[in-house]
């Protein structure tokens, strides 16, 4: 299988972190204004992109809070079946570490390369949310 990594540091702490990852209204922050999250293991993640073109649907299946998230992706996109979406937050030295690691790939093809960059643009767009900058979210539709 095949992994994506991404770690940046925050001068945050951890709970606005995790809540930034974990509400609606910090996904609706940065990552796509056409999202439902509920906290909540079990619940079900809705994120839509470019009109609902592609809406993908995760499950919460992990929730330690200010530690770490699990989202098991559902089966919209064939290629995000079955992946796993892992944050872990920690903090060290008065700063919050989060890492993100999107496991379980079935290959390393054209939807893998894109996710990686896309991945790597987000995660400063948190960053920037958590920090107080308002980066917006990167899908508006």
């Amino acid at each position: 299988m095949h992994e994506l990594h991404h770690e940046i540091q925050i001068s945050a702490p951890a709970q606005n972190v995790f809540e930034a990852i974990m509400t609606q209204k910090g996904v609706r922050s940065w990552w796509t204004r056409d999202s439902v999250v509920q906290p909540g293991v079990g619940s079900i993640a809705e994120m839509g992109f470019n009109s609902r073109a592609l809406l993908l649907r995760m499950r919460v299946d992990e929730l330690r809070p200010h530690k770490r998230i699990v989202w098991y992706c559902l089966g919209e996109d064939e290629e995000w079946k079955d992946t796993r979406l892992i944050w872990d937050i920690s903090e060290k030295d008065g700063m919050t570490i989060l890492h993100l690691l999107h496991a379980y790939w079935r290959s390393p093809g054209s939807t893998f390369a894109t996710a990686n960059s896309t991945w790597g643009e987000l995660i400063h767009r948190l960053k920037d949310y958590i920090e107080g900058r308002k980066p917006g979210p990167r899908w508006k539709k």
